[in-house]
């Protein structure tokens, strides 16, 4: 087997064995006396209830009073949508995802064409520390925390205001990390030049709630860690339909029901720049990013797809890297616990004169309401035989 195969092989090793960062946990489900899918439409992945819920700082949406009414702290019987149900603690702001994964190649030259991930864990924690200070953190088990952050909310009582301080993944992307629960978005990857729009940085955030409808974030974040360069970013949303970010019910007339009552469309703006270090700190690369996104949901069909515009900039040789980055994810729910899924992803960066072109199919099963299966199928449409199939398993307690 050539060096070249066994790196692949030893990638897709790793990559089965990589946790997916969770980014709203059972703990939250038990303090407020709620099944998860009151905030996921699967593990990990929010419905528009969940979006609400974690741009209100993972509060309640609306105000503190609902949020304070909205508590309970007795042990809940997860009972939702899935097959059956599953019976979670309800004490201590403490929860642990596990995945375990399997997957099969066809790609030629690969001795070992069944490779099975190691099992990995993620510890996650949140709460709340008084009326306007939440916290929110991940850990893998080793090495820095990949999320670990204090959340100020209603900064004078205004929802326009909120801050966040410490190591948090930017609020660039709607795609946010966690809700790649098919494939991972290359949009927000760093499969350029190692640059991730979106991951763990410290840094600061201010964002809020314009209206009733409308979300912004502005940051600022050290692109590799406390000393390194600062970057800048911004995100600008709007929602059509469906619940407000207070978490109210639109109005609706009973008399005369119209398809359009059912129409959840989300479109977003976002911007991002900065300079990526070498390991001596001499600036290599100027990251200038710029997206367009939406997602449109209708009954149980749901539509997510965006753009990425890159004009990079090699800074020891002078020399742009402009790229293209697109993507289209088309979802159905045939039951409420089944999801099928299909993915395509192209990324044409000319000054590399490299185009990916990237198809994913699968189906996600939820199980009891905190574990849920996969089994995907993707491949890249290159000529050569490189197709991978996938199951996993991903679980919250």
């Amino acid at each position: 087997m050539t060096i070249q195969r066994a790196l692949a092989l030893a990638a897709l090793a790793v990559a089965l064995a990589t946790p997916e960062v969770a980014q709203a946990i059972p703990a939250f489900a038990r303090t407020y006396g709620v099944p998860c899918s009151t905030c996921h439409v699967a593990i990990t992945r929010r419905n528009e209830f969940g979006d609400a819920f974690r741009k209100a700082g993972y509060r309640w949406p609306g105000t503190a009073e609902a949020d304070r009414r909205a508590r309970r702290t007795p042990d809940i019987e997860m009972k939702g949508i899935g097959l059956v149900t599953g019976a979670l603690p309800g004490w201590l702001p403490l929860s642990l995802s596990g995945t375990l994964s399997g997957a099969y190649t066809n790609e030629q030259g690969i001795d070992d064409a069944v490779v099975l991930g190691s099992p990995s864990f993620n510890l996650l924690f949140g709460g709340t520390l008084g009326q306007h200070v939440s916290f929110f953190g991940t850990w893998a088990g080793k090495g820095s925390p990949n999320e670990l952050y204090l959340h100020f909310g209603r900064i004078f009582e205004r929802p326009e205001i909120n801050l966040r301080l410490g190591l948090f993944e930017q609020t660039t992307t709607l795609a946010k990390n966690n809700e790649a629960v098919l494939t991972k978005f290359i949009i927000g990857t760093g499969s350029i030049n190692g640059h991730v729009v979106a991951t763990g940085r410290v840094g600061a955030e201010l964002n809020g709630q314009l209206f009733d409808r409308t979300f912004y974030a502005l940051g600022v974040v050290q692109n590799a860690g406390v000393g390194s360069n600062v970057d800048a970013y911004y995100h600008l949303s709007q929602k059509f339909g469906g619940i407000t970010l207070d978490g109210e019910e639109p109005d609706i007339d009973l008399d005369e029901p119209s398809v359009l009552d059912d129409v959840i469309l989300t479109v977003a703006q976002w911007g991002y720049i900065g300079v990526v270090e070498d390991g001596a700190g001499v600036d290599q690369t100027l990251v200038r990013r710029l997206g367009l996104e939406a997602r449109f949901d209708l009954y149980r069909f749901s539509l997510w797809s965006g753009a990425m515009f890159g004009l990079d900039q090699d800074v020891p040789l002078n020399i742009p890297a402009r790229s293209i980055t697109w993507f289209a994810e088309a979802s159905f729910a045939v039951f409420p616990w089944l999801i099928g899924m299909y993915a395509y992803q192209i990324q044409d960066a000319a000054s590399f004169e490299r185009e990916i072109q990237r198809h994913d199919i699968g189906t996600l099963i939820v199980l009891p309401e905190n574990i849920r299966a996969r089994a995907k199928f993707g491949f890249i449409d290159d000529g050569v035989k490189n197709e991978v199939a996938e199951l996993q398993l991903l679980f919250g307690i």
